[in-house]
């Protein structure tokens, strides 16, 4: 039975309002806190996007540089790809590798390109 003042007014009456704005604050928090964290996923998979662009450009450079170290002679250049090619991030590394036959002309060009966590590769094989 609800209770009544001296007057004869309902005391409930604002306890149903106020529960009210408690349901509708928690679900505005919710909703909210759900759309930050699918706002988060998105930003770190286009950086994770930008991160395997540059490794991947990276890794290609590293195989041009080979091919360039092994195509203009017959006597290979003495240059060192891994240490020879620098870029403006200083997060990028590439990492060169081949293996020769015995004559000097390459089996295979290996390059590992990398952007902070990601690392993309390049195999050539001949």
């Amino acid at each position: 039975m609800r209770e009544k003042n001296k007057k004869g007014k309902n005391l409930q009456r604002g306890q149903i309002m106020l529960l009210t704005i408690l349901f509708i604050g928690s679900s505005i928090l919710v909703f909210s806190s759900i759309a930050g964290y699918i706002m988060i996923q998105r930003i770190r998979a286009s950086s994770d996007t930008v991160d395997s662009t540059k490794a991947i450009f990276a890794a290609d450079s590293g195989v041009e540089c080979m091919i360039y170290k092994y195509s203009s002679s017959s006597n290979p250049k003495p240059i060192d790809c891994n240490a020879f090619l620098t870029f403006d991030d200083s997060f990028v590394s590439v990492y060169t590798e081949y293996a020769s036959s015995s004559t000097g002309t390459p089996l295979y060009i290996k390059s590992v390109g990398t952007s902070n966590k990601a690392k993309r590769a390049f195999y050539m094989g001949f």
